[in-house]
């Protein structure tokens, strides 16, 4: 396993940006499933078909790629992210190619099995979407009863696990009367 420490990290992009142009940053949808449905989102649920997944062999590739242009950063999301079947071995081969990783989840399927994965092979943060302030309008805008409650689990979960995790809410006519509520909620769950 790589392990960049902070400063690896500025001297790296340091000398990239001086060197050359390079690519920095890119976001890697793993899969369009998700276990929910919500309703701003391009991704239409476990229910629906979905564009087919990378063959292992060419998510090598594509990261070997992206690591010789001097991609410094990958944004992992979905769908949902951890449905994917390779999650584990494509987070491990992004590390192995020294690019650093934020996970974008709704943190619904963060076993134990998970949070102790990634307390090993650490992201910079995780970013979970709460959609409401209660289980009544965050369940109605993913479409999955229970989603909030899961949610909630989830997040407690990766933050006993010593990782650093960020709640963020889309703002939309579903949940705007809820933004305060959402607000002090996320104060008391991960960075808010």
């Amino acid at each position: 396993m790589i392990t960049l420490q902070p400063d690896d990290f500025a001297e790296r992009m340091t000398r990239q940006v001086a060197s050359r142009p390079a690519l920095y940053s890119v976001q890697y949808a793993l899969t369009y499933r998700c276990n929910a449905a919500c309703v701003h989102c391009y991704a239409q649920g476990a229910d629906a078909a979905a564009p087919a997944e990378l063959a292992m062999d060419e998510v090598r590739r594509i990261f070997r790629e992206l690591a010789d242009l001097g991609c410094l950063h990958c944004t992992v999301t979905g769908g949902e992210p951890l449905l994917h079947a390779e999650f584990e071995t494509i987070w491990t081969i992004l590390a192995e190619q020294g690019i650093r990783r934020l996970l974008f989840t709704n943190a619904t399927l963060a076993s134990e099995r998970i949070a102790a994965f990634l307390r090993e092979m650490p992201p910079d943060w995780i970013e979970v979407s709460l959609l409401g302030a209660d289980a009544a309008t965050h369940d109605a805008l993913t479409r999955r009863a229970g989603s909030f409650e899961a949610a909630l689990v989830g997040i407690r979960r990766l933050e006993r696990a010593g990782l650093r995790v960020r709640v963020k809410t889309p703002v939309m006519q579903g949940n705007a009367h809820q933004i305060s509520a959402i607000r002090a909620l996320a104060a008391t769950l991960g960075d808010g």
